[in-house]
């Protein structure tokens, strides 16, 4: 992934999304290899502040079409104010799947795999007031009921099939998994 510049507005906070397809590798694809990105930001001052990230990427040797179970899920992200200001995004195994917004319960379809799946979840910009966050698994295809695990952030309720999370800072992030049965 090549290094970039990006000059921000004035005003605002900005939110730069970066997408990035590593490609395959000789004899199949990525083989669980871990990433390591470094972002360094450079004040009007010329201060700099840099921290870096990692993620280990899936296998995908065995083709992701063979291995998929379609499902959905419910999420409702609570941030006032309730008109769509606010945006949620949610990653379900390392792979982006959607964005949500404040304004109203946003269903996510999406295709995990047979066991754990892991939903990594965050707000880059937060609202006022008191907030939450739930996902609701009620009507999804496979779940295992009473799988739900939180792994990261503020749950203030769990049960069979639903977690609310309390959301504070601006990019705070939620981790939690949940299993598919393969129905075989």
């Amino acid at each position: 992934m090549a290094a970039g510049t990006y000059s921000p507005p004035a005003s605002g906070s900005p939110i730069i999304d970066v997408d990035w397809n590593i490609g395959q590798t000789p004899g199949g694809g990525c083989n669980n290899e871990f990433i390591s990105v470094q972002l360094t930001v450079t004040g009007v001052d010329s201060s700099t502040d840099t921290i870096t990230l990692g993620t280990w990427t899936i296998d995908q040797r065995v083709p992701f079409r063979d291995r998929a179970l379609a499902t959905s899920f419910t999420s409702h992200l609570r941030v006032p104010p309730f008109d769509g200001t606010t945006t949620g995004r949610v990653v379900l195994n390392g792979a982006r799947v959607d964005t949500t917004d404040s304004s109203t319960p946003f269903r996510h379809q999406a295709e995990g795999g047979a066991g754990t799946n892991t939903v990594d979840a965050f707000v880059p910009s937060n609202g006022r007031g008191e907030s939450f966050w739930e996902f609701d698994f009620s009507d999804a295809a496979h779940f295992v009921p009473a799988s739900l695990r939180v792994d990261r952030g503020q749950a203030v309720r769990v049960n069979g099939r639903t977690l609310v999370f309390r959301v504070g800072a601006s990019g705070e992030r939620i981790r939690f998994s949940y299993r598919l049965a393969s129905g075989e």
